[in-house]
């Protein structure tokens, strides 16, 4: 496939960019029902934070923050390229030769947002948010390397650390806030 949206017309690749999104978003159901059964489990134990190692889950959690983060991604750009009329290819997910626009790096900053929110939902701890957002940017990094060659521009790194300390800031204070939250409700009870 031409990643660069040259072959096969505008509609092709627009139509293979969304078989992507409908993808990357069907992995998130998986990831919430492991995640329940994960609880169910705590709340059998009823210990604070139990905590069982599956690397399966794991696993899963990844794959539903990348899913969420590239549908995120691939929704707004798609969304800021229609009205601004550019085309929608894969070069707005991973090449840096867009970067010249602030369409796509409000879009990245966007999807950090989203990125944030699902820490919260899929591994719901603040002491794991850095370590998942920090693969979600490293496994990123990878795909970008495959696709286009290794990123060289400092504006590209610099969108991509910063996407990342976003995600694990806003992460780790939703993860707390809602830690809080549950011990307020339990302490009230």
């Amino acid at each position: 496939p031409d990643f660069h949206g040259t072959q096969g017309g505008g509609g092709a690749s627009v139509s293979r960019f969304l078989l992507h999104l409908i993808f990357f978003s069907s992995c998130s159901a998986a990831v919430a029902q492991a995640r329940a059964q994960c609880q169910l489990l705590g709340k059998m134990a009823q210990q604070f934070r139990f905590h069982i190692w599956d690397p399966l889950l794991i696993v899963l959690q990844i794959v539903a923050l990348q899913s969420t983060f590239y549908s995120c991604l691939g929704a707004f750009s798609a969304g800021i390229c229609a009205s601004v009329g550019c085309d929608v290819t894969l070069d707005l997910l991973f090449s840096e030769q867009v970067l010249q626009t602030w369409q796509i790096i409000f879009a990245m900053g966007l999807s950090s947002l989203a990125g944030a929110v699902a820490l919260r939902l899929f591994v719901g701890r603040a002491k794991q948010c850095m370590d998942f957002a920090v693969t979600l940017h490293l496994i990123h990094l990878a795909l970008c390397w495959i696709f286009f060659g290794f990123p060289t521009r400092l504006a590209w790194w610099l969108l991509v650390v910063g996407s990342a300390v976003m995600m694990t800031v806003l992460g780790e204070y939703l993860c707390i806030r809602a830690d809080m939250d549950s011990r307020l409700t339990i302490s009230s009870s």
